[in-house]
């Protein structure tokens, strides 16, 4: 069985599924076969629910104006919307519980549920999160709806039925009473909360819970979180410098936190931490 559970969650854009098969290899190569066999590695997969609606609105539009838009407009056009919309429709989505959103939260509750199985379903195993960009936000809202909002529907078993038939102490683990991690790269949160005079952030999930919080300097989608509000103050906020020689010295840093090796021996160090406990 395994011993530990380890979430990847990816950020905007569109994602292929081994998107995080470069931080599983570099954690492999750093801690070696025998602790990551103890690991049960879960991929947080919650782009599709946002990239079937915007590839259906490109491709209306295009239908329409493609005699006006060039092909490279119109692909610069699919990037912007792939990127950027993922970004303000979770937060519509979210503020709606839409089914849209429903799926996304399903993905992250599924993922979870497939580590628990793959642990016997012991419910003291603990669980890390990584999270990439816009990664942060989604599991910041799972957090919240899991722990803050009453009447969110996404942990309603008469709206949810992904979860209708998951007992209390299976339920209270997806809302994350073993997390004793999130650490998250290149964040962008501090762009949805940006605009707002009070910041708050969810309770934690578990008394054990600690968020390190790794940024890059040059990423301008990167940031730090502490001066975000008083209820921010616990995160430990890092500012590296990852990448090469050119990309680490750019916005291209954005893309290069799990395979760099200040981010992904520190937190392999806390995965090796957490399986000798």
């Amino acid at each position: 069985m395994k011993e530990l559970i380890v979430l990847a969650v990816h950020g905007m854009g569109q994602r292929k599924p081994n998107f995080a098969d470069g931080l599983e290899d570099k954690l492999t190569e750093y801690l070696g076969s025998e602790v990551m066999n103890k690991v049960s590695f879960q991929r947080v997969k919650y782009y599709s629910a946002l990239q079937a609606p915007q590839d259906q609105l490109i491709s209306d539009i295009w239908d329409k104006y493609h005699n006006r838009f060039s092909t490279i407009s119109n692909h610069g056009r699919r990037f912007f919307m792939n990127s950027f919309s993922d970004a303000t429709s979770l937060e519509v989505a979210g503020r709606r519980q839409t089914n849209d959103y429903m799926k996304i939260i399903k993905a992250v509750q599924g993922a979870m549920f497939t580590g628990m199985d793959e642990c016997g379903f012991n419910l003291n195993v603990p669980v890390v999160i990584i999270c990439h960009s816009l990664g942060a936000q989604v599991i910041s809202n799972y957090f919240w709806d899991a722990l803050n909002k009453s009447n969110a529907q996404v942990w309603d078993k008469d709206h949810n039925d992904f979860i209708s038939n998951i007992d209390d102490g299976k339920l209270a683990y997806l809302k994350g009473n073993r997390v004793k991690l999130m650490f998250t790269t290149g964040c962008n949160i501090p762009l949805f909360l940006g605009g707002l005079a009070q910041r708050e952030c969810f309770n934690k999930p578990s008394t054990q819970f600690s968020w390190l919080n790794y940024f890059d300097a040059d990423d301008l989608l990167g940031w730090p979180l502490n001066e975000l509000g008083p209820s921010y103050q616990f995160v430990v906020d890092k500012c590296v410098k990852v990448g090469g020689l050119i990309s680490g010295n750019t916005p291209w840093s954005h893309t290069q936190y799990w395979t760099d090796k200040d981010v992904y021996q520190a937190f392999g160090d806390h995965i090796r931490g957490y399986l000798s406990m």
